[in-house]
């Protein structure tokens, strides 16, 4: 059972994430994105809201729950409620 429960966590993992790799910004399992512009986008999630500054901010994936942001990062701040 511990594999199937572990594959089930897996598939329906529901956690907001934030991965920065390459200078790209992937966030997983998002509410809505609050604001957008080439230097801040806020994203909100369960426990607040979470922003990216930089320049030349590009959303280059959107889909339901995930997003990749490109451009020129300078700060992500997480603004828990």
């Amino acid at each position: 059972m511990k594999i199937h429960d572990e594959l089930n966590q897996f598939l329906n993992d529901n956690t907001f994430k934030v991965t920065y790799f390459n200078k790209n910004v992937n966030v997983n399992n998002y509410d809505e994105i609050v604001n957008f512009n080439s230097k801040q986008i806020d994203i909100k999630y369960k426990d607040g809201i979470f922003t990216i500054n930089g320049n030349n901010l590009v959303i280059t994936k959107m889909l339901d729950n995930e997003i990749l942001i490109t451009g020129e990062i300078t700060s992500l701040n997480d603004n828990q409620t």
